[in-house]
């Protein structure tokens, strides 16, 4: 019987990569209605991590780090998830929510601008202009997230 193989790769702001090969649970949720995906890890309240046992991962990851979580059954891995920590909440077991590049997207700060008449297709080339070269270097490209946000639209329409 072949079992289910993990690699949670977390890289923090200080360049540390913090690896776990097992969780209690992990639900990815990738959908063409959401902007976002989303990524729920659930670990033990202990780790160990380089030779050493966490007591409080808190301590060392942090909303924001980079996450890339690899999942498959024997030697078949591939990535399901890539993104960033969004919410590390402690307790017993400790449970790690994640959002994919969306969420840097998220981060930026918005301009508030008004405009009397403005088409959804320019809204998207304004939009395009102003994001970063870095965002739409990312796994999630702009034109994927121009799709996402026509049937987001569209549902409203419906």
């Amino acid at each position: 019987m072949k079992r289910l193989q993990a690699d949670i790769r977390i890289s923090t702001a200080q360049g540390k990569v913090i690896s776990f090969s097992q969780a209690n649970s992990c639900k990815v949720v990738s959908s063409l209605f959401s902007l976002t995906d989303t990524c729920t890890i659930t670990l033990g309240r202990k780790r160990k991590w380089k030779d050493e046992n966490v007591t409080d991962l808190t301590e060392i990851i942090k909303r924001g780090d980079a996450i890339e979580v690899k999942l498959g059954y024997g030697d078949a891995i591939e990535t399901v998830f890539k993104g960033y920590l969004t919410a590390v909440k402690t307790g017993t077991p400790v449970t790690i929510e994640c959002e994919n590049e969306a969420w840097k997207l998220k981060q930026m700060p918005i301009a508030n601008k008004y405009y009397e008449s403005l088409s959804f297709n320019s809204l998207m080339v304004r939009l395009k202009e102003t994001l970063t070269a870095s965002i739409l270097k990312s796994h999630l490209s702009f034109n994927s997230l121009m799709v996402r946000l026509k049937v987001f639209v569209s549902s409203f329409n419906a």
